[in-house]
């Protein structure tokens, strides 16, 4: 989460509702990723998850674009990141030492 709060200055928002981007994430990614989500129509859905509600018509379009624009250019260095958390965290389940597990 603060890797995305440390890269993006300002919150976008919605009508009156700043986006957490780092949750706009997760219920993205929990609903099978973005494509998914405007295929079945369902950013009004991750709009409700997050309790922003009595938006205007346009306001799941905003939070579409609020992900493609903020969120998107992020998502290869969050897998990566992710990648080698899960990485260490086998090593040191297995008893290997790497580099990353001895700081």
């Amino acid at each position: 989460k603060q890797w995305y709060q440390r890269r993006v200055r300002g919150s976008p928002s919605v009508g009156y509702h700043d986006l957490d981007l780092y949750q706009l994430h997760c219920f993205v990614a929990d609903s099978g990723g973005p494509d998914i989500v405007t295929q079945n129509m369902k950013w009004r859905s991750i709009c409700a998850q997050m309790n922003i509600l009595n938006l205007p018509p346009s306001g799941s379009h905003t939070v579409k674009n609020a992900y493609c624009r903020y969120v998107v250019p992020f998502l290869p260095q969050w897998e990566k990141r992710r990648s080698s958390v899960s990485e260490s965290t086998e090593d040191k389940k297995k008893g290997r030492v790497t580099p990353q597990s001895r700081g």
